[in-house]
């Protein structure tokens, strides 16, 4: 006898793996046909009565003891037991009559192990539902009828892992490629009014110093960044000289004609 395990998506029938409907915006996943299919696999679900009688016969207690290992195999199934008499007898003798059967197979199962918490209903059909039509005695008639029902919770998939997270490479100036205007240009700004020529020093070393930092260049290696960089610096040293009185030749050279390499750059 397989057992019909609890899972979100595989539930085990009479050995073979059958793939559970997905039911969407659900936390629980209705397993009653594949249970159902599975108790009939495994025992009949009918147990027949002689006339007029509530016991169990041994025969019949054969098929419940199949049915007791099944549930205590399959805890999530409930089970659903239904009474039912031929229809010789009157319709209130026959209701009680049903009753009575439905009750001892539930005792049944009770005493062999199966838990009251898996009894999901116990009622009488008394002489309706007749398996065969007739007014006669019929013991195909004189019966209960097991089934089942079951619900099992889904368990959500985890959600998948964040990306990467992949530092931006922490970058500062170098001069390993120094512009070629170092030391050998000759500046166009005018040298002799010291004020003047601080204002357009710091006005070129602000300008390099915001391409320097911009989003769209940061973390690129091309000789735009380093340019920037190198003009920053340059431009930084000479408004440094010009702030104590000193216009530093060399280094305002370079400002000038690296500060005008980066703007032709764009």
């Amino acid at each position: 006898m397989k057992r019909l395990f609890t899972a979100a998506a595989i539930l085990t029938i009479a050995g073979a793996a059958i793939s559970a409907p997905a039911f969407a915006q659900a936390n629980v996943q209705d397993i009653s046909v594949q249970l159902q299919s599975s108790l009939e696999a495994n025992t009949p679900t009918i147990v027949y009565f002689d006339f007029d009688k509530d016991n169990i016969t041994p025969d019949m207690a054969a098929i419940l003891q199949q049915q007791s290992s099944w549930l205590l195999q399959n805890p999530d199934a409930k089970v659903n037991l239904a009474g039912h008499t031929d229809a010789v007898g009157t319709n209130e003798y026959n209701d009680d009559l049903a009753m009575r059967r439905a009750n001892a197979v539930q005792q049944f199962l009770f005493d062999n192990g199966v838990s009251p918490a898996q009894m999901q209903s116990v009622v009488s059909r008394g002489e309706y539902d007749l398996a065969v039509s007739t007014t006669e005695r019929e013991r195909l008639n004189r019966r209960v009828t097991t089934s089942v029902t079951g619900l099992v919770q889904l368990v959500a998939a985890p959600p998948p892992p964040p990306p990467p997270v992949v530092p931006t490479p922490v970058r500062t100036y170098t001069e390993d490629t120094t512009p070629v205007c170092d030391g050998r240009s000759r500046t166009t700004l005018a040298t002799a009014d010291i004020k003047a020529l601080g204002g357009e020093l710091e006005s070129r070393m602000n300008a390099a110093a915001a391409k320097y930092n911009d989003p769209a260049v940061q973390g690129t290696t091309g000789p735009g960044y380093n340019l920037a960089g190198y003009t920053k610096v340059q431009c930084g040293i000479a408004l440094g000289y010009t702030k104590k009185g000193i216009v530093d030749e060399r280094s305002v050279n370079n400002c000038d004609c690296s500060s005008n390499l980066l703007a032709s750059q764009g």
